[in-house]
């Protein structure tokens, strides 16, 4: 049994194909039963594979086709980094201007979409209720945060035909991925007043480039934009629930069960863990082209 971990520590290994040659991963890899790092690259795949472990959450830094072709499991720590991201989402909202509605009185009423629905004594605990829509919610919605993962079905999700279905003025916080967001219609609805005010710190591509448009966008106002690096799912804390989260997946594999939790899992035995990291249907028309 071979587990590997990248990385232990930092360090510049090269930047060539020719300079990592001969690196230490190059050597252990070959024969790896657990790969914990991020990203995942169809090259880390080798016949003993068995789980992948990502150093992180979301899907879209691991190549879930070659996983699922192969039968290796794939799981992230779902909710490491949940109350980091909020303290950004509170703060965007705070630069935003908005803060002083969500927080001293109380939002009207709080919406969510999801294909899986939470549970009714979750969803009263929190106080709010799901919509049967995403465009039925943003109809809806003044504030809109964005919450889910980059796959085929959300990258660019977010353009000029979803926010034709947004009121006027929206506030817009995205702390998911930047791609799910298409770039230039972001700039154009802030600009129009479409989108009241965008903020996040996710970026596509990362790290933006010197010209990127939501460098500079701003609303009607001069104002509008509440972008930073991507920060906020990094402190320490985060970071030391996410080794103790791996080292508990890594626990469970080693017992020779698979009694992982639902949340952590993103494809396993060949098939997705949950919808909101994809289809089945996808993957195979994806093997087929």
């Amino acid at each position: 049994m071979k587990v590997l971990v990248l990385p232990r520590q930092l360090k510049l290994l090269g930047c060539t194909e020719n300079e990592l040659a001969d690196s230490v991963f190059d050597k252990e890899i070959v024969d790896a039963d657990v790969v914990i790092t991020t990203p995942f690259h169809p090259g880390y795949i080798n016949k003993e594979l068995k789980i992948y472990i990502t150093a992180g959450v979301g899907s879209d830094h691991a190549n879930i086709d070659a996983a699922n072709a192969r039968d290796i499991a794939v799981l992230e720590v779902t909710g490491f980094n949940v109350q980091s991201v909020a303290e950004n989402v509170v703060m965007t909202m705070l630069v935003l201007r908005v803060l002083k509605r969500l927080a001293p009185f109380n939002p009207l009423e709080l919406l969510y979409y999801d294909y899986q629905p939470m549970p009714a004594n979750v969803e009263k605990e929190i106080g709010c209720r799901q919509v049967e829509s995403l465009e039925k919610m943003l109809s809806l919605c003044d504030a809109v945060t964005i919450n889910c993962p980059l796959h085929t079905s959300t990258k660019g999700l977010f353009n000029k035909v979803l926010f034709s279905h947004m009121k006027d003025g929206v506030w817009l916080v995205n702390t998911a991925r930047g791609a799910i967001c298409v770039t230039e219609d972001i700039a154009k609805a802030l600009k129009s007043g479409k989108i009241r005010a965008y903020g996040g710190d996710v970026w596509f591509p990362q790290p933006a480039p010197k010209y990127h448009p939501w460098r500079t966008m701003r609303n009607k106002y001069s104002g509008g934009n509440a972008m930073t690096p991507r920060i906020s799912g990094t402190s320490i804390g985060a970071q030391g629930r996410s080794a103790e989260g791996n080292k508990k997946i890594l626990k469970v594999f080693l017992s020779g069960k698979q009694e992982y939790r639902p949340q952590d899992i993103i494809c396993i035995n060949g098939h997705y863990g949950t919808k909101a990291y994809g289809h089945d249907k996808e993957h195979k028309e994806h093997q087929t082209k």
